[in-house]
């Protein structure tokens, strides 16, 4: 037996949390340290850099998953990941190029702790951060702090792969024939809470039972 194909929900913009979101919810209402449910990646961007490209490779990936603009809101005493229309990952900026080495390390050794320490509101707005530094003349920091509510490692390793594909382009002021998501993480989300209400998975494990 299979299961049912994912489905693309058009037009809706308030889903369920999947298993794995609802336990990190839980984790992230008694979890008393800030940095303790963040993932925190750093890319260094060595070169001349187009801050305008990098900018809109961002707001590019913003906009092709729907799980970077998702807040997480209760409602009728239920929780729901909500996708907001409006794309805010835009990254903040901050030099440090002007500093001297070793004031330079300690500054950025206390940018990325402040992004750590600095408690995500997941009811307001969605729990990622992205900052850009300049450390050197032609040298750049590229940080991301994400909530694992949204992302894991495996997700961050295509959202890195897909913002290289569109900085590269947009650097070139060139189009990007990615193919669109056929489906997003909270369609994702719906189907399975559906094959639990349904009681699918038990019928699959019985399924599995009987011709083992």
């Amino acid at each position: 037996k299979s299961f049912p194909p994912i489905t693309k929900n058009n037009g809706i913009t308030l889903f369920p949390l999947s298993c794995t979101q609802e336990e990190l919810y839980k984790q992230n209402r008694i979890e008393s340290h800030p940095g303790a449910l963040k993932i925190q990646a750093c890319i260094q961007l060595t070169g001349a850099l187009n801050r305008g490209a990098l900018e809109l490779a961002i707001q590019e990936i913003g906009e092709r998953h729907d799980i970077l603009r998702t807040r997480f809101i209760e409602k009728h005493g239920a929780i729901y990941q909500e996708v907001v229309h409006e794309n805010k990952l835009v990254p903040r900026y901050k030099e440090l190029g002007l500093l001297d080495p070793f004031s330079r390390q300690q500054a950025l050794d206390a940018l990325l702790r402040h992004e750590l320490m600095t408690p995500f509101d997941i009811a307001q707005r969605p729990p990622i951060e992205m900052l850009l530094s300049r450390i050197a003349f032609d040298d750049h920091v590229l940080i991301l702090t994400v909530h694992p509510i949204l992302l894991d490692a495996w997700s961050l390793n295509i959202l890195f792969k897909e913002l290289g594909i569109f900085y590269s382009a947009f650097s070139r002021s060139q189009n990007v024939d990615l193919r669109k998501q056929a489906i997003q993480y909270g369609d994702y989300a719906l189907w399975q809470r559906q094959l639990i209400r349904d009681a699918y998975l038990d019928q699959h494990l019985d399924y599995w039972k009987r011709r083992l």
